[in-house]
């Protein structure tokens, strides 16, 4: 085997090895952050946390079916591996519930 071919397979492992670190770090990141937002944590602060939300439905009306009371919106986020995470907000951009579902 070359010196070229033995560079180009060192550095695809290294290339998949750093994805493998990156995703998990990620996935850890995320999931922390969540479990550290409590009911009555603003908009602001969850945003400071988690970044801006993928999808702001009314609640209920996607994946959730259901909301906490007073609920008037929900931000969602996905996990890079493991799930979808949904935080409640009422009509004072307050923590009123969150979620966690799993991917199937």
């Amino acid at each position: 085997m070359t010196r070229k071919a033995k560079f180009g397979i060192l550095a695809f492992v290294l290339a998949f090895l750093g994805l493998g670190a990156w995703t998990n770090n990620q996935e850890e990141r995320m999931q922390s952050a969540f479990v550290g937002i409590e009911l009555g944590t603003s908009w602001g602060d969850v945003i400071k946390v988690l970044g801006k939300p993928e999808v702001l439905p009314r609640c209920g009306e996607s994946i959730t079916r259901s909301a906490p009371p007073g609920c008037v919106r929900e931000a969602y986020y996905s996990t890079i591996l493991q799930c979808i995470l949904v935080v409640s907000f009422d009509a004072n951009d307050k923590v009123v519930g969150k979620r966690k579902f799993r991917y199937p």
